[in-house]
């Protein structure tokens, strides 16, 4: 499988972390992981690609969605894995654009927009990395049943 992989921050932060242990494990799984970002701080296997998620402002976003359906199609991505809000914004619109399946790990309590509690940005499943953070979505966000918010605590490489 081809797995492209989206943080968003320009700085080292947990979500980038988790990510790279993740992309390890695939790849010693047999598996194509890419990681797309901003800035990558920590070492893997994995190719990275610089595309400036951070930058949130709404041309740069759309110049985001353009340039990972550029990845998707020139790498065969078969899945999008965001680590972020701004990361799942960009995935989002990329995933509907090619249907191909994405979701989404939330890392962090999320600030919640009115948008938010409208539409869903994060894929048809999210992975939540603790109960708080699962609650949170579930009450707060209105955009996710229960049954589609998955709890899986952040692991730790040894």
């Amino acid at each position: 499988m081809n797995i492209l992989h989206i943080i968003s921050g320009d700085f080292l932060a947990g979500s980038e972390t988790y990510a790279v242990n993740l992309a390890n494990c695939q790849i010693e799984h047999g598996h194509l992981v890419y990681i797309a970002g901003s800035d990558l701080f920590s070492e893997t296997d994995a190719e990275f690609i610089p595309v400036q998620i951070h930058n949130r402002s709404f041309f740069n976003r759309i110049k985001n969605v353009i340039s990972l359906v550029r990845i998707i199609h020139h790498h065969n991505i078969d899945v999008l894995h965001a680590h972020s809000r701004a990361a799942s914004w960009v995935a989002c619109y990329a995933a509907k654009l090619t249907r191909i399946a994405f979701i989404s790990t939330l890392h962090g309590r999320m600030h919640i927009h009115r948008s938010s509690k409208k539409s869903n940005i994060y894929g048809s499943h999210a992975i939540a990395v603790c109960d708080d953070i699962h609650e949170q979505m579930l009450k707060e966000a209105n955009c996710f049943q229960s049954e589609r918010v998955h709890v899986i605590r952040n692991g730790i490489a040894v």
